[in-house]
């Protein structure tokens, strides 16, 4: 079991307990099975899709971010999201070049910085 999806797991049950939402209405809201709802609370899936996650954080109102904990390694989330860009590009026939790749991680922590710190924007 992966530490990460531990807090992953953590999180999701406690933001929905604290919303006074029951899995089942989570379930509902995010159109993911209930029984995966619960896998993803005890840890038991290794890997979470980013659609999913987004799904689920939006249905929490919280950021995916504070889904994965604080103590999430940002560089480890954008190659995990790069990953899954890739993988439905294959589907396709389609892949990323190393460039592209590169292109969306420094867009990805331009962002990152630019919701972390404000104040360097203007």
């Amino acid at each position: 079991m992966n530490n990460e999806i531990n807090i992953l797991g953590i999180n999701v049950k406690r933001f929905r307990k604290s919303n006074g939402i029951s899995r089942k209405q989570l379930s509902i809201a995010t159109q993911i099975d209930s029984l995966v709802l619960y896998e993803i609370e005890c840890g038991d899936i290794e890997n979470v899709s980013p659609n999913d996650l987004e799904k689920i954080a939006r249905a929490l109102d919280v950021s995916t971010l504070t889904l994965l904990g604080e103590n999430v390694n940002v560089c480890e989330y954008i190659n995990k999201l790069i990953y899954h860009i890739d993988y439905e590009l294959k589907i396709n026939n389609d892949s990323l070049t190393d460039d592209q790749k590169h292109m969306i991680t420094t867009s990805l922590q331009s962002i990152i910085n630019s919701i972390k710190y404000p104040e360097h924007n203007s």
